[in-house]
């Protein structure tokens, strides 16, 4: 493989135009999916910080089903912001 792939100034503009929205709706549970297959477990642990909790707890409204099968513990670290009086079954 070029090692110059992975260099943001070889790759086009277009490459790092995406939103909170496509994180959401494409990479957690493309990631999850991902660490579950190279784990073997069929429910993980995630540790999210600042950007990783948004996007959790984003997902967690349009997914409540598919993380509740596969979150085991859910760590919200420096959240960019709080929820109040709200209801988990996490805990």
């Amino acid at each position: 493989m070029d090692r110059d792939t992975h260099d943001p100034n070889r790759i086009s503009s277009l490459y790092w135009e995406f939103s909170y929205d496509e994180m959401i709706k494409y990479d957690l549970k493309a990631n999850l999916d991902y660490v579950k297959l190279l784990t073997g477990h069929e429910k993980v642990i995630y540790i999210g910080h600042s950007q990783g909790t948004h996007i959790f707890l984003m997902g967690y409204t349009l997914y409540p089903d598919y993380l509740q099968n596969s979150i085991e513990k859910f760590v919200g670290v420096g959240p960019i912001f709080s929820l109040n009086s709200t209801v988990t079954y996490f805990l």
